[in-house]
């Protein structure tokens, strides 16, 4: 540690470094070797190139690059004695940095300077010093950053987890300084998220929103704005896995008796072939081979705040040829156009344009569910779905 004295003029002991390569010398009181004033500081003249290091006696004597003397290393804590306004004395703590950045923190006494560039210098030796003023970012101001860059999601994915986070997380936690987030107040949140007397979400929904916290306050911790994440490890409800629904070969032509007919080989297609809403959407003509009794699965479409997409499956294994009985065969025969294209959609809207999954499931899905007594039957389940054996109606 190196304690350097202010006179009354107040002026600044840390000066910007000269572009002198070459040792410099005090040669008088006003100018150095290197050309570059030294600033007064009461006992103390200091020039501050690469090569040259402050000494006492109010001489800057050269060295070789690299070399410190009297034990002065330049990029630990200093403390800079101060003479305030009123007359009273102030003590400062000066230091960089990881990003080369400096920093100080005034104290009435010189115990609490002391022990502060303790502090900083063991945060230094572990690589944790940081600048704590970034802490006071908000939770709002760090995510509006942080979100453009996050660029491994799925579109789809992407766009839920941003609605669940605004939604959820940053009217509570917006204004927030990062610094400030604590594990006490994140439980109590937690708890409320799947609350009946708070949001009342589902405990995967709530999964989903805190993991999309805990990448968020992850990345500050990375871009070392703060020093720990206190959203890590943090308790959460636990996800019970729903048993496996069945439906009878007679309650899945009951529902195909009931839908839309436009929709008749929609309902058997996703029963025995168990493809997932988007992928049936997406399915195109040039997949559908009715002569080897098999579709292929290449394609899913996904609505994203109002705009469709089509893209990949969920995964790469779901890149599949899936075998389908041939009453399906026969059903999907019956409503083929005869002037159908190749790349022309499978299953339209009335106008001919690609269904919107949310009109779909509000207008034409969920109805015919309750017309057919099938009740609570949801469409996001209709891929889990196993339609039970030994029916007349299944032939290969």
């Amino acid at each position: 540690m190196f304690v350097l004295r202010v006179g009354d003029k107040g002026l600044d002991p840390l000066t910007p470094p000269c572009e002198s390569e070459s040792p410099c010398r005090l040669l008088s009181d006003s100018i150095t070797e290197c050309g570059r004033k030294p600033r007064n500081m009461g006992v103390l003249y200091e020039c501050w190139c690469r090569s040259c290091y402050p000494v006492s006696g109010g001489i800057v004597e050269s060295c070789a690059p690299g070399v410190h003397l009297d034990g002065y290393n330049p990029r630990m804590a200093s403390i800079v004695e101060k003479r305030l306004t009123d007359g009273s004395r102030a003590w400062l703590v000066r230091f960089r940095t990881a990003d080369g950045k400096q920093r100080s923190k005034q104290f009435k006494r010189k115990r609490d300077a002391d022990a502060y560039v303790s502090l900083v210098e063991v945060d230094r030796l572990h690589g944790n010093l940081i600048d704590r003023r970034l802490g006071r970012t908000t939770l709002v101001e760090w995510y509006e950053r942080w979100w453009p860059t996050v660029n491994n999601l799925r579109p789809s994915t992407r766009a839920r987890d941003d609605q669940y986070f605004r939604s959820h997380a940053l009217p509570y936690f917006g204004t927030t300084p990062l610094v400030m987030l604590d594990r006490t107040t994140l439980r109590a949140w937690t708890q409320k998220l799947s609350s009946p007397d708070g949001a009342d979400l589902a405990p995967a929904t709530v999964q989903k929103i805190v993991q999309t916290l805990n990448k968020c306050v992850a990345a500050a911790v990375e871009d070392r704005l703060i020093q720990h994440n206190p959203v890590a490890a943090l308790p959460l409800p636990k996800v019970v896995r729903k048993e496996m629904s069945f439906v009878t070969h007679e309650d899945l032509w009951k529902l195909a008796d009931t839908i839309d007919q436009r929709y008749r080989a929609f309902v058997l297609l996703g029963g025995y072939g168990g493809l997932r809403l988007g992928e049936m959407l997406a399915l195109r003509w040039s997949r559908v081979d009715l002569a080897r009794q098999r579709v292929h699965v290449a394609e899913t479409l996904v609505d994203i705040n109002g705009h469709q997409t089509f893209g990949p499956p969920k995964t790469a294994a779901a890149i599949r040829s899936v075998p389908i009985p041939r009453s399906v065969c026969a059903e999907l025969q019956s409503m083929a156009p005869a002037d159908r294209r190749p790349e022309d959609l499978v299953f339209q809207s009335p106008d001919g344009y690609a269904v919107r999954a949310g009109l779909f499931r509000r207008r034409i899905w969920l109805p015919a569910v309750k017309d057919a007594g099938l009740s609570p039957l949801r469409i996001h389940d209709y891929a889990d779905v196993r339609v039970m054996p030994m029916c007349s109606r299944w032939s290969w």
